[in-house]
């Protein structure tokens, strides 16, 4: 635990008016005494003065200030054992909201710019001790990741953009239910292009989302549109990736919360806190695997099955039951559908036909709200796959595009629309995803109605589907699994519904990944 003194913030939306800021945090270094990988973590807005309600600051004296940084003080740990160089630092006094609405992220970044400023120069002397140990030679500021939680995610989404192109940048993002700190009036009105250009992140960096499942705070999910906006740029140049964490609730990421769990009201999986969420030692726990993972795949070349093009995706991660989505840089994708446009109800991105042996098509473009009343992360756009028996739906590669030899499996995003009667609920879709040669030779892959993702849940009683999301959840094949066809002129892609089924899918993506290149 470190405190360097003061800083006064200045708030831009009240003039001159300035904030008395702590410089303070926790920082847990490896022994080795080399240069390490530098992850800064800043932590959510919560009840700073200790009732947990909305406060005044400084704290009154019969009401301590809440130290949330020191809420991770487990995941610095777990980062310094792992290689890392690790800081949390003390960020209420730029979250509070006693100095008015808005203007939250260039506060914490004058804080992060503080730090950075003293840790460079912590780390260029022998003699320097604020940190309570020599730091010299032992950080490497080359190599830098942002952990953001809640509104300490909004902001650094917002550091990370601001910070692109200076000497010293941001290399990899981590965001934790992060919040939307828009300058105004909280509660506005925010339309969809302005939550997409908030979440966007820049190309070249790795970007992943967690969404915990039963989160009672960040209920839209809106931290998804940082997927969703990195899948949809077509300069994007590293990795995204969303993880759907189940039965993790909002403040379990943070151990002086443990005492203060969430969840989402009316959504009937998490109604019992004390059988449906994940315990607070456990989701941290998690927390703590994944990011070392996280920041060792896209520093030190680490592995996982989360980020493994050939692989199927996971459903579990680290002992507990996940939902994921994966994106990868552009130039590695060969794009079928994302959907993004009406014609690709007749013509898919590659210029080849879509047919439908049905008339049972339709789209929801990226940003539209088509499905109500249900929560759709990121508002990620999709097409709608109606069918009745033994219905399928083909898309045609044009001949250019035939030859799969360079790509290693084919990637889709799916999942069943809850709201459409014709899914029973309680049971779980299943269709085979085929490809066909211009041989004629067809062979045909079998989603299981046993992947989580493809189960239909009821309803609750009270609420209907309301607090539900639909969540389109990564499904890869190795291509290497279609063994009776030719490769190298695949001509079609199809969907093939079972004769006994009735049902309605949504696809928000349909692409082939080439392998990841060593």
């Amino acid at each position: 635990e470190f405190n360097l003194g003061t800083l006064d913030i200045s708030t831009p939306l009240l003039g001159d008016a300035e904030i008395i800021s702590p410089l303070e945090g926790i920082i847990g270094l490896p022994d080795d005494g080399q240069a390490h990988p530098l992850i800064i973590i800043l932590h959510g807005r919560h009840g700073i003065c200790g009732n947990f309600v909305m406060e005044p600051y400084p704290c009154p004296d019969d009401m301590p200030e809440v130290r949330f940084d020191l809420g991770f003080d487990y995941l610095v740990e777990a980062l310094a054992q792992q290689g890392y160089a690790a800081v949390a630092i003390n960020i209420n006094a730029a979250l509070t909201t006693a100095f008015g609405p808005g203007a939250i992220n260039p506060r914490v970044q004058q804080l992060v710019d503080a730090h950075l400023d003293s840790l460079q120069a912590a780390s260029s002397d022998d003699d320097d001790t604020l940190y309570g140990t020599s730091l010299a030679g032992r950080i490497d500021f080359s190599q830098i990741g942002l952990v953001g939680h809640s509104a300490g995610g909004g902001a650094a989404l917002s550091i990370t953009r601001e910070y692109e192109g200076q000497e010293i940048d941001i290399d990899a993002l981590l965001l934790a239910a992060a919040a939307a700190n828009f300058e105004g009036e909280e509660g506005d009105f925010r339309s969809s292009e302005a939550l997409m250009d908030y979440y966007t992140t820049p190309a070249d960096i790795p970007v992943a989302t967690l969404l915990p499942d039963c989160d009672g705070d960040q209920i839209q999910y809106w931290t998804q549109f940082a997927y969703e906006a990195a899948r949809l740029n077509p300069e994007r140049r590293a990795i995204a990736a969303s993880i759907r964490l189940m039965g993790a609730n909002h403040s379990g990421f943070n151990r002086a919360l443990d005492d203060f769990p969430d969840a989402r009201f009316g959504y009937d999986p998490c109604f019992d806190f004390t059988t449906d969420l994940l315990a607070p030692q456990v989701q941290q726990d998690w927390f703590s695997q994944f990011t070392t993972n996280y920041f060792d795949v896209v520093f030190n070349d680490g592995t996982s099955p989360l980020y493994d093009r050939s692989a199927p995706a996971p459903n579990e991660l680290y002992g507990q039951d996940v939902q994921t989505a994966l994106t990868i840089p552009a130039e590695d994708r060969l794009v079928v559908i994302y959907p993004r446009a009406y014609e690709e109800l007749s013509q898919n991105v590659l210029g080849g036909d879509v047919d439908a042996s049905y008339n049972g098509l339709s789209i929801c473009l990226p940003g539209q709200v088509c499905d109500v009343p249900i929560i759709m992360p990121g508002q990620f756009g999709y097409m709608r796959m109606m069918y009745f028996g033994s219905d399928k739906v083909t898309f045609t590669l044009p001949p250019q595009f035939q030859d799969l030899h360079d790509y290693a499996s084919i990637h889709i995003r799916a999942v069943p629309d809850y709201l459409v009667r014709t899914n029973t609920i309680g049971e779980s879709q299943a269709f085979g995803l085929v490809l066909r040669d211009s041989s004629g030779n067809r062979s045909q892959v079998d989603i299981s109605p046993d992947l989580p993702s493809m189960a239909i849940p009821a309803p609750s009683e009270a609420y209907g589907y309301d607090p539900y999301m639909l969540y389109p959840a990564s499904i890869r094949i190795p291509l290497a699994e279609f063994e009776s066809v030719d490769l190298s002129q695949i001509e079609a892609v199809e969907f093939q519904f079972g004769e006994l089924l009735t049902g309605a899918l949504l696809i928000a993506d349909i692409e082939f990944f080439a392998p990841t290149s060593e």
